[in-house]
């Protein structure tokens, strides 16, 4: 849900797939790999590495 209220932001609209309505459906289709450590492109499993940066406990942004 804090990537899709992100996402949705109009400030991150402007510059992030500012044409796509996101839903947690896409979410999970376009990203449920990123939690397993990989991403496709080309057909080629590409390692990634995902964080969230808190402070106080407080979710702040995800790269």
């Amino acid at each position: 849900m804090l990537f899709l209220k992100w996402l949705e932001m109009p400030n991150i609209k402007l510059w992030w797939d500012k044409d796509i309505e996101w839903s947690l459906e896409l979410i999970e289709q376009k990203y449920s790999s990123y939690v397993i450590g990989y991403k496709l492109e080309n057909n080629e499993p590409k390692n990634i590495h995902a964080y969230i940066i808190e402070a106080d406990c407080t979710p702040l942004q995800c790269l």
